[in-house]
């Protein structure tokens, strides 16, 4: 009797290390869907004041903004920033004091925000989330999206000028009211975009913007060396001659190196490719 066997493939190979290794070894990561066991969120409530336990900061500066169950996207609360005047902003900032570790190498943040359709049209940039920095319109940060008019944009940096990049329209990704997903992976090191994604309930898979982002300014970010290294600091924020209702959810600071293991297993990988041959028994 013959006997044949064969060594895995480079897919079942690779499969085998996404499946054992990088799915039950989790990068390192800091979120927040704002629920009571992040913080002491109160639907309701001003987040005003309150200590969110996972990101490792306190919500100052805070004004229209409160914990909300009415549009939810992970967990049971959501936070809601309502801006009803076209004279001021709303919404709020905070430290993540306990991602600054994993912003010393490359990293993604990530986040979601759903806004209202009844937006104020033609009062431009009406809801903003920056990344770095803890006022608005300070372009020395590490990422900055806005929606702008039905559409959505970020902003890339050579040291002196900024300039924007089309991220495409609300109702691409989703309708008005449900979230939209944005992920951003920045080199600290190199001060770069390396990788951007926008989602949402209409696509089947993210789209893609990283070659769009990097062939504006060479994918920097929206950083001035003189004013040395973006802050931990994150800013919800409505524009300020705006009227608009928005919701944020679904927050995270998440390390973009694999692990030690992961790594291991893609060595092992790595190794066992030169053995894929078949043998026989006879």
């Amino acid at each position: 009797m013959i006997v044949v066997m064969r060594m895995p493939s480079l897919s079942s190979v690779l499969g085998a290390v996404l499946i054992f290794g990088f799915g039950c070894s989790v990068a390192l990561a800091v979120s927040s869907s704002f629920e009571t066991t992040d913080g002491p969120y109160v639907n309701g409530s001003s987040i005003g004041g309150k200590t969110d336990s996972s990101i490792g900061g306190s919500w100052s500066s805070v004004s229209g903004a409160v914990s909300s169950n009415v549009n939810v996207l992970d967990g049971s609360l959501a936070i809601r920033a309502t801006d009803t005047s076209t004279s001021t902003s709303a919404g709020g900032t905070m430290s993540w004091t306990n991602a600054a570790s994993l912003m010393t190498s490359p990293f993604t943040f990530q986040f979601s925000l759903a806004i209202a359709s009844d937006y104020s049209v033609g009062t431009t940039n009406q809801v903003q989330v920056y990344l770095g920095q803890a006022q608005a319109g300070d372009f020395n940060h590490w990422a900055s999206v806005y929606f702008d008019e039905g559409n959505f944009k970020m902003a890339t940096g050579n040291g002196t000028t900024d300039s924007w990049v089309g991220l495409g329209s609300y109702t691409t990704y989703s309708n008005y009211g449900e979230y939209v997903t944005f992920s951003l992976t920045i080199d600290p090191t190199t001060k770069k975009f390396t990788n951007v994604t926008v989602d949402g309930t209409k696509t089947a898979v993210p789209s893609s913007f990283t070659t769009a982002v990097q062939a504006s300014n060479g994918g920097t970010i929206p950083w001035n060396s003189a004013s040395g290294t973006p802050s931990n600091q994150m800013l919800l924020i409505t524009g300020g001659n705006d009227t608009v209702t928005v919701d944020f959810d679904a927050f995270s600071i998440t390390s973009a190196v694999p692990e030690p293991s992961a790594w291991a297993l893609l060595l092992l990988a790595s190794a066992l490719l030169p053995l894929r041959r078949r043998f026989k028994f006879v």
